[in-house]
């Protein structure tokens, strides 16, 4: 199986190894390509965050209100097994065809999720949905690689690591107002002309981009046993974040069944010729703390949204527009900090910008252990600062959102060099599953965070609580009445200390695996290729046949 087609008249194509530098193309092919690619990540990267809002509605038709969370898990663990195969294959067989399977087989997900008609088959398409995106998410990013200059690469990949900023913000606003106004199939309907759109452009646009070298057979064993571990390993550490115990037999078989699969995928891929997931990449420094650096911040990602959500909401009583809100504060950032990262790439080496932006996230993290009771979510206002006779109004911002603007904008000055550190220190021809690796250690990392962090903070709140039953009981979705609240004040009193006391010692974790990543983020070395420093050591690069000149395309 192999693309041997010519590309297309016109069309954007990847050049010969040899070649000094990327294929020219036109300037409106270049806007049709990016217009393709950003698309198609945009409205994967919405996906979770406006299927969420619909699931009161999904409940109400389709019923089964206990496995509401199996409606992202399925798409999760999906899209994060899908990510290191389909980079691996498009480096055998084309980066084009396997980004539109990928468009494909999410739109036509989309479409049967949104005419499901039992909770099963919902959660069937949304797996179905979760293959598709897992195949462009880490090909849009190959693609990018092969086909743009260096520093076009840095400044590319910083703006698109800016939509899942993006898609946070617009996804819960987009998806309310479908849900309110035409139903919550329509949340998946609505990609179909998204979907549409990136596929027409990507394929009048690029040739074939079939890969410049040699390539043996591919690994299909190697792919099955890796499905074979991360399936159950993310269902699990998922499902724990939803109230699975660590202790009950099935977590503890699952968890045992991925330990025996991952050593088999280990002993395997270290005797493929061809392996799915080349572990010769972690002999490279640079790529190994890449992916270290990668899989921390999926911690503080998920994390720091997931917590900073609870607290918001049940500490400092906000609502859905109150976390919209708080979350602006890291998100925005995010976005501004990965264009930022991108554009100063061009000028500096990798390690300033990832440990600059580590250490700007990791005082971020530390400042959200002096959340308490007493902090707003938002807060704000004018202050008056008098220069000489001049008095000016300076608006400011306050509460738990002011706290969360570091932390968002030293993640997004990260994205850029992460990703290009690894592209560039992975043989060219292994750019795609070089590219998916970040990616889906990004994920890895926030499904282990996450699931860990909440265990710790459950058992650290049931240890700091009062003892005893509630003495005043709430209906569920109600409150306590005020007049018993007021005859147990000391109890409740307590209760609200051991709730921020918990989440606190969560933020010190934080901001420890913060300072850990700022650690290894040190060893991210060199600069961009055709620059003044040398670039960083390639992974295996023995094993490449050939190879471009700096800043080349596969």
């Amino acid at each position: 199986m192999t693309d041997a087609s010519p590309p297309e008249a016109g069309a954007a194509s990847e050049a010969s190894p040899l070649a000094p530098g990327p294929p020219p193309f036109k300037r409106g092919t270049q806007v049709a390509v990016l217009l393709g690619l950003m698309l198609g990540i945009l409205m994967a990267a919405l996906d979770n965050t406006i299927v969420v809002t619909a699931l009161p509605g999904i409940v109400t038709d389709l019923g089964n209100r206990t496995g509401l969370a199996f409606v992202v898990t399925a798409y999760l663990v999906a899209q994060t097994v899908a990510m290191p195969i389909f980079g691996k294959l498009s480096d055998h067989f084309g980066r084009r065809r396997f980004f539109l399977l990928g468009l494909v087989l999410f739109l036509l997900g989309s479409v049967l999720a949104g005419a499901s008609q039992n909770f099963d088959e919902l959660l069937a398409f949304r797996a179905v949905q979760g293959v598709g995106s897992g195949a462009f998410f880490p090909v849009a990013n190959s693609i990018i690689g092969v086909l743009y200059s260096p520093i076009q690469r840095a400044r590319l990949t910083g703006v698109f690591s800016s939509v899942f900023g993006v898609a946070v913000v617009v996804g819960p606003l987009l998806g309310s107002v479908i849900v309110d106004t035409i139903g919550w199939r329509w949340i998946f309907y609505v990609n179909v002309p998204i979907g549409f759109i990136s596929f027409a452009a990507v394929m009048t646009s690029l040739g074939p981009l079939r890969s410049s070298t040699g390539m043996g057979t591919f690994d299909w064993q190697g792919s099955a046993l890796l499905a074979g571990w991360v399936a159950p390993l993310v269902f699990v550490l998922n499902q724990v974040t939803e109230g699975w115990a660590w202790t009950d037999p099935l977590t503890i078989g699952l968890l045992a069944a991925t330990a025996v699969v991952f050593a088999i995928f280990l002993l395997w891929e270290q005797r493929a010729a061809e392996p799915v997931l080349p572990l010769r990449f972690f002999r490279s420094r640079v790529v190994a703390a890449a992916n270290a650096v990668s899989f921390a911040r999926g911690i503080i990602m998920l994390g720091g949204l997931t917590f900073v959500t609870i607290v918001v909401t049940l500490g400092l009583g906000g609502n859905a527009d109150t976390v919209r809100d708080t979350l602006y504060g890291l998100l925005v950032p995010m976005i501004l900090g990965s264009v930022v990262g991108g554009q100063l790439l061009a000028r500096v080496g990798y390690r300033p910008l990832v440990v600059g932006g580590l250490a700007i996230m990791a005082i971020g993290t530390f400042l959200l252990v002096s959340i308490d009771a007493s902090t707003a979510a938002v807060a704000g206002g004018i202050a008056t600062v008098a220069i000489g006779p001049v008095s000016l109004p300076i608006p400011y911002l306050g509460g738990v959102v002011v706290r969360l603007i570091p932390v968002g904008f030293g993640i997004g000055v990260s994205f850029a060099p992460v990703m290009l550190a690894v592209q560039y220190g992975v043989p060219p021809r292994d750019i795609g599953v070089g590219s998916s690796l970040v990616q889906f250690m990004g994920n890895l990392g926030g499904s282990v965070g996450l699931s860990l962090l909440g265990t710790y903070q459950a058992a650290r709140f049931a240890a700091l609580a009062p003892p005893g039953p509630n003495p005043c009981p709430a209906p569920p979705g109600g409150v306590p009445a005020a007049a018993c609240v007021g005859q147990h004040l000391a109890y409740y009193q307590a209760l609200q200390g051991a709730f921020f006391t918990s989440f606190q010692d969560v933020f010190w974790i934080v901001g420890g695996v913060a300072v850990a990543a700022l650690v290894v983020g040190l060893l991210v070395t060199g600069r961009l290729p055709g620059t003044t420093h040398p670039a960083p050591e390639r992974a295996g690069a023995p094993d490449s046949p050939s190879e471009p000149v700096p800043g080349g395309p596969v």
